[in-house]
This record gives C-alpha cells, sequence and structure tokens, in this order.
C-alpha cells in the first residue's frame, strides 16, 4: 500500500515528542490506516466559527493561524506552522460550537482524525492515548508561556521569541496577523523590525 503524502513528516511528529518508541507498531500502522489527509489551499478556513469541530489536526505542510473575532477585529491567537497538532478544545472536549476560526495562510497539508475514531484506537490500544496526552501537555505549556509572554515580556522579547519558534515567520504570514498574535500594533512590529535590522 503507497503511503499517504508526508507520511514521514507525521511520524516524525511523535518522535521529536519522544513516544516513537512506545507506541507498538501495530497501533501506529492502525493510526495511519485511520488518519485522513485533507488540503487547503491559501485563505480556506480549515474551521469556522460556530461549527463543532471533532478533530484533531497534524499539520504536515503550512502554516495556519486560530484567530478569533471580536468587535468586528480579528484576533490571531495562534500560528502554527508543519509539526504543530492539536483540536479546537473547547468544541471537541466539550461538544460546543467553536469561538475561534482555523485559517490556512499558505497551502496546508493536514492530517486529522475523527474523534470517534481515534476514541475505538484508544480502546483498542491503550497506548495511543499517550499521543493525545503528550500534545496536550506541550500544548498547556505552550499556553503558560504565551500567557507570560503577553503579560511581562517587551515587544521585542516578544518578538524574538517568535522568530526562535517559527523562523522566518514575517515572510511566511501577513505583518498585521503577527502584529496580532504579538499583542502589539503594527507600527509597533514595524520598529521592532526595523531596530533589529541595523543590528
Amino acid at each position: 500500500m503507497q503511503k499517504p503524502l508526508n507520511v514521514d513528516l507525521f511520524l516524525s511528529q511523535f518522535q521529536s515528542l519522544g513516544i516513537s518508541d512506545r507506541i507498538p507498531p501495530k497501533a501506529m500502522e492502525a493510526v495511519l490506516s485511520r488518519i485522513v489527509m485533507e488540503e487547503y489551499n491559501k485563505r480556506d478556513l480549515i474551521v469556522k466559527e460556530g461549527e463543532i469541530c471533532n478533530k484533531w489536526f497534524f499539520i504536515t505542510e503550512g502554516l495556519v493561524r486560530l484567530f478569533y473575532v471580536k468587535n468586528d477585529v480579528e484576533v490571531t491567537d495562534l500560528l502554527a506552522p508543519e509539526g504543530w497538532a492539536f483540536p479546537i478544545f473547547e468544541s471537541y472536549y466539550g461538544g460546543k460550537p467553536a469561538m475561534a476560526n482555523v485559517e490556512a495562510l499558505e497551502h496546508c497539508c493536514i492530517f486529522s482524525l475523527d474523534k470517534e475514531v481515534l476514541t475505538n484506537l484508544q480502546r483498542e490500544y491503550p497506548e495511543i492515548a499517550l499521543i493525545t496526552r503528550v500534545i496536550l501537555k506541550r500544548f498547556l505549556i505552550y499556553t503558560q508561556h504565551r500567557v507570560d509572554s503577553l503579560l511581562f515580556e517587551t515587544a521585542e522579547e516578544k518578538y524574538d521569541r517568535l522568530l526562535n519558534n517559527i523562523p522566518k515567520i514575517l515572510l511566511r504570514a501577513p505583518s498585521i496577523y503577527v502584529a496580532s498574535y504579538l499583542g502589539v500594533t503594527p507600527e509597533t512590529l514595524s520598529r521592532v523590525r526595523a531596530k533589529k535590522t541595523k543590528k
């Protein structure tokens, strides 16, 4: 059977999490046999506000952003490149309509696992639950760092942190989204960039 596109990158996600050797081959084969590859063009909405999202997403190619709309203004809460995996938490775990939108900022290839499918796989192979537990732990740590960054870091420190996490982000995402993610104005972002360029 021919492997799906980018399956090696998908598998490398588990290696980076340090769990690839803890998932039995049969369990991983079961996951790969049930996972669905979805392709999105730039500007496509992967999840729309108000939808119930019952999927885990594994980004294997491209860049996505998660954003909210408040008072007709889009607020970017996440910029996620290749290697990221997540559900829309309040929708997936709470069964509620999503409050956020997820948009493809580039052409994206995303592997997805339906909630019912994943639940059944975890019943058959309990080790698979380790995948979501480890990813959730990583996401909780990311969320804490993000809150700390928004509260305590300067614009330059936020900028440096983002560049360390997503190199060349300003070549991949519009600066207005980057500024929104950092919690600064586009003018502040422009000043920080100019200052960094002079160094």
